[in-house]
């Protein structure tokens, strides 16, 4: 009845879902592990604010956050989530990180 749900097929339908409630909701959106920052730069126009972070910098970057105003900062989430004023507030939040379960929860 159902599609087999692979990697390829799963990605492109969290996409749709994220550019969906971006839209809806233009919320206050956050990436942990945002990679080469193409989901937060795509969902930036449609947000309040969109952070990515990763502990990677990737040359995109520049591109991303010149063309859409998203902020992509070079940090690991343990030391994001330290540094956050108490105040700080996101309505979504998308934890992809390292991919271990254990990071996971601490993110989560």
């Amino acid at each position: 009845m159902y599609p087999e749900l692979d990697s390829a097929n799963a990605f492109e339908f969290y996409r749709t879902f994220f550019d969906w409630y971006c839209k809806w909701a233009n919320p206050h959106y956050l990436e942990v592990g945002c990679g080469e920052g193409g989901l937060t730069g795509r969902l930036a126009p449609y947000c309040k604010s969109a952070t990515g972070i990763d502990i990677t910098p990737y040359q995109t970057w520049n591109e991303y956050q010149a063309r859409t105003g998203c902020r992509l900062i070079v940090i690991n989430s343990n030391e994001y989530f330290k540094s956050l004023d108490p105040e700080t507030k996101y309505d979504l939040i998308f934890i992809d990180g390292d991919h271990m379960s254990d990071q996971v929860a601490i993110d989560f």
